[in-house]
C-alpha cells in the first residue's frame, strides 16, 4: 500500500505574523500518510516543504483545490501559474517530486478569504497514481492526440479518466463549441456522479446548462441547471448552487417567462456578495442590470453598475469586466453618449480578446453594428455584423446568429434592397424559433409585419402575441414602434395617435425616441398641427445635435451626426405637405437646414491633440494602407483597422468640442454675398426635394423633383464623366436632365459666385458641368461655384505667411495600382514660376510625409500645394487619403487620412489637392463618408481645391499655372475664380476640353 504522509502545519494562528504573510508547512516520506485540509492565508502564500529523496518510482505529490483557485509554483520557477485541471474550484495538480523541493500556494486574485486545498505525497505509488501527474499534464495542453490520450486511459484511474473529460469539455467551450463540449459535460457529469463527487458533478452540470444555452436549448438548459442547485445544495457547494440559480434564471428569460426571470435574480447578487464570490457577484449584478435595461427600468440598471463599482476590480475576471462594459456601453448609446458608448465597446473587445473568448468577441462586433446602425454607419455596420455572423456557426449559437441575421436584414432595408432584407428577416425568424426563443420570435415577426406589409404577416404577428403573456418593455417598444410605421403608411392616424399614446418615453433609448418623434411629426402634420410637427422636430434636432457635439473626436461627432439627417427629410416632408400659403418662412427653413448640417461637427476642440490620440491615428493610418494596398505574404487580419478606429475615437483626450458655428439669419447671408452671386442650399426628403436660394436683393423657397430621380440623375452624370471617353453629348444630355431636377428654375442664375450647400446624403456634385435651366451653357461658363460646410466667408485678404509645395511621386516605391506620378517632380518648379517673384522668399519644396504635412495646415496663414496619389471610400469614415513614400525603408507606400489631420484646429488659408477623388468618393451611394476636401475644409482650411475622380497627371501643366496666375491677379485673391479660371483654360485646350478633365475640380470654402 502506499504511505502517505502527514504535514506538520506550522503557526497558521499567527500567519500575519510573517514577512508577507507566509505560512510554513514540511512534509516528510517517513511519516505516517494521509491526506490533510491545507488552508491557504488571506493575501498570502503556504511554502510548502517537500523532502522526498532515493525513492523509485518517484512520489507523486496531489494538490486538489476545495472551493478556491489556488496559483502554484516550485522554487526553481518564480512564475505562479494556475491549478489549470477544471472544474473551477475544484482543480487538480499532480507531481512527480524526485528530490527535496519548495511548493508556494496562493488564493487566485479573483478569490477573496482563505484557500482550501486537500494535499497527499504518495511515496509508493500504484500504476494509476503514477500516471496522474501525466494525465494531469495532457489534459492542460490543447491538442493532445487521441491516441496518447486513449493509451493514458486504458492504464489509469477513474479519477483520471473524470478529470480529462472535463478539461476537454472546458477546452471546447472556451473555443466556442458548444456541440463538441455539451456531450462531453453530460458524460463528465455521469463521471463524478459515479464517484460520488457531489462538487464536480454540480460544476459540469452547469457546463451542460451554459452549452445547451448556447445550442439553443432553453429547456434542457433550465432542467440542468436545476438538477445542478440541488447536487451543490445537498454536496453543500454554496458556489456551484449560487451559479445555477443565476444560470436558470437566465433560462427563464430567453424562454419567454419574465417575470419569474426578474424576480429570480433580484436577490442573488448579494447572496454572491455575501458569500465572498465577487467575481460572480459582479457577474449576477450584469445580468441584473441587462434584464432591468430590456424591462424598462433604466434607474434599476445604473443602481446595478453601481453596485459593481463598490467591488474590488482586483476580483473581477476580464469576461465579466468586457459583459459590464458591454452594458454600460448600451446605457450610453440610449443615453445619447456616444463617445463613452464606444470607449466602453473598445475596452469590452480589448477584454474579450485578451481572454481568447470568440463567442463574446463574436458578441462585441454585433454590439458594435447595431452602434454604428443607429448612427447611420451603414457599412461600418456592414463590416462587423458580418465579422460576427462568422463567429456564430448555426449549430454552436442559434441565437447569435439570429440576432446578427436579424440586424443584417435592417441594413439591406436601409439601403433599399428589399428581397434581401426579407430573406435575412426570414432566416433570423427560423433560427429564434430553433432556438426556443419565443421573445424573440415575436420581434422578428414584428420587423416582418412591417417589411412585407402583407395581412398574413400582421396576423401571424397577433398568433404569437396570444400565446405570450411577458412582453419585455423593450419589446413592447419594438411592437408599437413597427405597429405604427406601418398604420402611418396606410394613414390611419388614428391608429397612429392611440399606439404613441401608450408609449412612456421614459423607456426608451435615443435611437426609439428618434424613431417616435419622426412619426409624431406625421401625425401632427396629418391632423392639421403641423406647427406642433415643426416644434417636436426641432426639439429633437437641437437634442440630437447637442448629443453629437460631446464627442470628443471629430470624425465620430460627424458619424453621431448622421441621424440628423433623418430629421431634415422628416422636416421637409412636412413642410412640402402643406399648403404653400401656410408653409413656415424661409429663415425657418434655413434654421432647419443649419440645425440639421453635419459637417460643422467635424471642427476640432481648441487643444492639441494628446499623444495617445495622435499614436491611435497613426496605427489606424498604417493598418488601413495594409488594407487598402494588400501584401500577399502578410494577409490583412479582418477588421483591424476598422478596430484601430475605435482607439481612435475612444481615446480623444481633448476638451469639449469647439462651439459649433452659430445659426444664422438669411439677412446675414444676404449682407455677406455680392450682387450677381447666388447661395442654394439643398435638401431633400423622403419624396421630394426643395432648395433654399438668397441673392442679394431676394430670397425663395423652392420645389425640386423627386428625390429618388434626383439621386439617380447625379449617378448617370457621374458615370457619364468618369471617362474621357463619353461623347460629349451624351454628358450634356445627363447634366440637363439632373440640372432640371436639382436647380430652381424661377431663379435668375448667377454671374458672380455660386455658393452651394449641398444635402449630405449626396455624393459631391461636378458643380462646373452644371446646366442652369433653360440656359445652353455650363454653369462654368458663367459663375464660380463653391461648396460651403458653413455660410460663407470672403474671399482671402493679403498674400500667404508660407507657400509649401509638398509632392509624393512614388518612384521607386510604386504599387502596380498606384503608378508613379511622373509629373508630380516638375510641380515645385511650375508653381514657383507660376507665382510673382516678390513671393519667392515665403516658397519652399519638400517631400510629402506626415509630420512635414501636419505642420504646414497648422501654420496660421499658409498656402499648401500637394501634388499625390489621393484615396477615397465612400461610406467607412476615414478611409480617405493621401500616399506618400515611406521613410522607413519599407516597400510599399504609407497612408494618412484626414482622420490624423484634424486631431487640432487647421488654420492653414489655401489647401490645393493635386491627387485623385479627395473632393468625392468612390462610388455613388447615399449617405457618403465626409470627404477628405469636405474634411480639411470644415475643420478650419479657409479654401481648399480638390477633384472629384482621377486626376490627369498631364493636365496639370496647363490648368495649375493658369489657377496660381488667377489666384494672384489683382489685391484680392479669389479661390473660386482661380479654380474657374483653371477650368476655362482647360475647357478651351486642344488636348483637354473634354469635361472629364475639368468637370472633376471642385472649391470648398470653409
Amino acid at each position: 500500500m502506499s504511505r502517505l504522509a502527514i504535514f506538520a502545519i506550522m503557526g497558521l494562528g499567527a500567519a500575519s505574523a510573517f514577512a508577507e504573510n507566509r505560512v510554513s508547512a514540511s512534509l516528510r516520506c517517513d511519516d505516517e500518510g494521509r491526506t490533510r485540509e491545507l488552508v491557504v492565508p488571506t493575501g498570502g502564500t503556504l511554502m510548502v516543504s517537500i523532502e522526498p529523496d532515493g525513492f523509485s518510482p518517484l512520489p507523486v505529490l496531489v494538490i486538489e483545490e476545495r472551493g478556491s483557485d489556488l496559483d502554484w509554483h516550485l522554487a526553481d520557477s518564480d512564475t505562479f501559474q494556475p491549478i489549470a485541471v477544471r472544474p473551477l474550484r475544484y482543480g487538480h495538480l499532480a507531481l512527480p517530486v524526485d528530490r527535496a523541493q519548495v511548493l508556494s500556494l496562493k488564493v487566485s486574485a479573483n478569490n477573496y478569504g482563505a484557500g482550501r486545498a486537500r494535499a497527499r505525497l504518495n511515496c509508493a505509488p500504484d500504476v494509476a497514481d503514477t500516471a496522474l501527474p501525466t494525465c494531469v499534464a495532457l489534459a492542460n495542453v490543447a491538442g493532445t492526440s487521441a491516441t496518447a490520450v486513449e493509451n493514458l486511459l486504458a492504464a489509469s484511474s477513474d479519477l483520471c479518466h473524470a478529470l480529462m473529460v472535463h478539461a476537454y469539455a472546458n477546452a471546447a467551450s472556451k473555443h466556442a463549441k458548444p456541440s463538441i463540449s455539451h456531450p462531453l459535460y453530460i458524460e463528465t457529469a455521469a463521471l463524478w456522479q459515479g464517484m460520488n463527487d457531489a462538487p464536480r458533478q454540480a460544476a459540469a452540470l452547469l457546463g451542460v446548462t451554459e452549452q445547451a444555452t448556447r445550442l439553443g436549448r432553453h429547456q434542457d438548459a433550465l432542467d440542468a441547471a436545476q438538477q445542478a442547485e440541488r447536487v451543490a445544495r445537498l454536496g453543500g457547494s454554496t458556489y456551484f448552487e449560487s451559479r445555477a440559480l443565476v444560470q436558470g434564471c437566465l433560462s427563464l428569460q430567453y424562454l419567454g417567462k419574465v417575470d419569474l426571470a426578474w424576480s429570480c435574480l433580484r436577490s442573488l447578487p448579494a447572496k454572491l456578495t455575501r458569500l465572498g464570490e465577487l467575481n460572480e457577484a459582479a457577474n449576477a449584478w450584469f445580468n441584473l442590470g441587462s434584464f432591468a435595461s430590456d424591462n424598462g427600468s433604466r434607474s434599476e440598471a445604473e443602481l446595478a453598475l453601481r453596485e459593481v463599482a463598490r467591488l474590488d476590480t482586483a476580483a473581477i475576471s476580464l469576461v465579466i469586466s468586457g459583459r459590464l462594459n458591454s452594458l454600460r456601453a448600451r446605457l450610453a448609446v440610449e443615453d445619447g453618449r456616444v463617445d463613452e458608448a464606444i470607449q466602453f465597446l473598445r475596452d469590452a473587445l480589448v477584454a474579450f480578446e485578451t481572454d481568447g473568448n470568440p463567442r463574446w468577441q463574436g458578441n462585441m462586433f454585433l454590439r458594435i453594428a447595431e452602434l454604428y446602425f443607429q448612427m447611420g454607419a451603414l457599412d461600418e455596420a456592414g463590416d462587423f455584423v458580418n465579422s460576427a455572423i462568422a463567429r456564430f456557426p448555426e449549430t454552436e449559437a442559434p441565437g447569435r446568429l439570429a440576432a446578427a441575421v436579424m440586424l443584417r436584414a435592417k441594413l439591406a432595408q436601409e439601403e433599399g434592397r428589399p428581397d434581401e432584407a426579407k430573406a435575412s428577416l426570414d432566416r433570423a425568424r427560423a433560427l429564434y424559433m430553433a432556438a426556443g426563443m419565443p421573445l424573440k420570435v415575436i420581434e422578428a415577426g414584428a420587423y416582418a409585419s412591417e417589411l412585407e406589409t402583407s395581412a398574413a404577416s400582421t396576423v401571424e404577428l397577433n398568433d404569437l402575441l396570444k400565446d405570450q403573456t411577458n412582453i419585455t418593455p423593450r419589446l413592447r417598444g419594438v411592437l408599437d414602434l413597427t405597429s405604427a410605421r406601418r398604420v402611418a403608411r396606410e394613414r390611419e392616424w388614428g391608429a397612429v395617435a392611440s399606439i404613441l399614446g401608450r408609449m412612456k418615453p421614459s423607456t426608451m433609448g435615443l435611437s426609439q425616441s428618434l424613431q417616435r418623434t419622426m412619426i409624431q411629426a406625421s401625425l401632427l402634420s396629418a391632423t392639421g398641427k403641423s406647427e406642433k410637427s415643426f416644434q417636436v422636430l426641432e426639439q429633437a434636432m437641437t437634442h440630437l445635435r447637442a448629443a453629437a457635439a460631446r464627442a470628443k473626436s471629430p470624425a465620430l461627432r460627424h458619424i453621431a451626426g448622421r441621424r440628423l439627417l433623418d430629421l431634415r427629410r422628416s422636416w421637409i416632408d412636412v413642410y412640402l405637405s402643406m399648403d404653400a400659403r401656410q408653409r413656415p418662412s424661409a429663415d425657418a427653413v434655413w434654421r432647419a437646414i443649419q440645425l440639421t448640417q453635419v459637417a460643422p461637427l467635424l471642427r476640432s476642440a481648441s487643444e492639441s491633440a494628446g499623444p495617445h490620440q495622435e499614436q491611435s491615428a497613426i496605427e489606424f493610418d498604417r493598418a488601413l494602407s495594409a488594407e487598402l494596398l494588400p501584401d500577399s505574404e502578410e494577409p490583412v487580419v479582418e477588421l483591424t483597422a476598422q478596430r484601430l478606429l475605435l482607439n481612435v475615437y475612444a481615446e480623444a483626450d481633448q476638451g469639449s468640442a469647439r462651439s459649433i458655428p452659430d445659426l444664422r439669419s438669411t439677412t446675414q447671408i444676404q449682407s455677406e454675398i455680392e450682387s450677381g452671386d447666388l447661395f442654394l442650399s439643398v435638401a431633400l426628403g423622403t419624396e421630394r426635394g426643395l432648395a433654399l436660394s438668397i441673392a442679394s436683393n431676394v430670397v425663395g423657397i423652392h420645389e425640386l423633383g423627386e428625390t429618388k430621380l434626383i439621386r439617380q440623375g447625379l449617378a448617370d452624370l457621374l458615370d457619364g464623366l468618369a471617362t474621357p471617353t463619353t461623347p460629349v453629348a451624351s454628358i450634356v444630355r445627363d447634366a440637363d436632365h439632373f440640372s432640371g431636377l436639382l436647380l430652381p428654375r424661377d431663379v435668375v442664375p448667377p454671374t458672380g459666385r455660386l455658393l452651394f450647400m449641398l444635402d449630405e446624403t449626396m455624393a459631391a456634385v461636378p458643380l462646373a458641368a452644371l446646366r442652369w435651366p433653360g440656359d445652353a451653357q455650363f454653369l462654368i461658363d458663367r459663375a464660380a461655384p463653391s461648396f460651403l460646410s458653413a455660410p460663407p466667408h470672403p474671399p482671402i485678404n493679403g498674400l500667404p505667411t508660407t507657400i509649401k509645395i509638398l509632392v509624393a511621386s512614388l518612384v521607386g516605391q510604386e504599387p502596380s495600382v498606384l503608378p508613379a506620378l511622373l509629373g508630380a517632380d516638375h510641380e515645385p518648379s511650375m508653381v514657383q514660376k507660376a507665382l510673382p517673384s516678390s513671393l519667392a522668399g515665403i516658397t519652399s519644396s519638400g517631400t510629402l510625409d506626415r509630420r512635414t504635412l501636419q505642420d504646414a495646415l497648422n501654420t496660421d496663414g499658409a498656402w499648401l500645394h500637394i501634388a499625390a496619389h489621393g484615396t477615397s471610400h465612400a461610406q467607412r469614415q476615414g478611409y480617405a487619403g493621401l500616399w506618400f513614400s515611406s521613410a522607413t525603408g519599407k516597400s510599399s507606400p504609407e497612408f494618412i487620412s484626414w482622420i490624423d489631420l484634424i486631431g487640432q484646429p487647421l488654420s492653414a488659408q489655401l489647401v490645393l489637392l493635386n491627387a485623385c477623388r479627395l473632393g468625392g468618393v468612390s462610388d455613388r451611394r447615399v449617405g457618403a463618408s465626409a470627404t477628405f476636401a469636405q474634411s480639411l475644409s470644415s475643420a478650419g482650411v479657409q479654401h481648399v481645391v480638390a477633384a472629384l475622380w482621377e486626376v490627369s497627371d498631364s493636365s496639370a501643366g496647363i490648368w495649375i499655372p493658369e489657377f496660381y496666375g488667377a489666384l494672384l491677379n489683382g489685391g484680392s485673391t479669389d479661390p473660386a475664380g482661380a479654380v474657374r479660371a483653371a477650368q476655362l483654360r482647360l475647357m478651351r485646350s486642344r488636348a483637354f476640353r473634354h469635361p472629364f478633365y475639368w468637370a472633376s475640380l471642385v472649391h470648398f470654402q470653409g
